[in-house]
């Protein structure tokens, strides 16, 4: 089970409620600008960016270094967000070191 929690002011929320499923990418360490990219409000995220259709009908980011398809099986309000809960029904993943954020920035793997 995954979850994801998106804000009411957010203006993809309402894809999210009408689906059935979402999609996670695990971005690769370097793709912060993607991540970046899909942090701002009021653009295609997707314009000009590599990415294919996933068995569940899903965007998935071409160099992303792991995917889940989700199945959604309960929303939650909570406040100012929705939180979507989903089944994982189809996982991959690929070699790379993933795109961590943590306190407000971009931080690395200890080894």
């Amino acid at each position: 089970m995954l979850l994801l929690c998106i804000d009411h002011k957010a203006n993809i929320i309402d894809h999210f409620k009408s689906a059935k499923h979402f999609g996670i990418n695990i971005l690769e360490k370097s793709q912060m600008n993607l991540s970046n990219r899909f942090a701002e409000r009021g653009q295609d995220r997707f314009g000009g960016v590599s990415w294919h259709v996933g068995q569940f009908g899903v965007p998935l980011l071409d160099g992303a270094i792991a995917h889940f398809e989700c199945a959604i099986t309960n929303v939650i309000e909570a406040g100012d967000h929705s939180i979507f809960l989903g089944e994982v029904v189809s996982a991959e993943s690929f070699d790379g070191e993933p795109l961590l954020y943590f306190r407000s920035r971009y931080a690395g793997l200890i080894s």
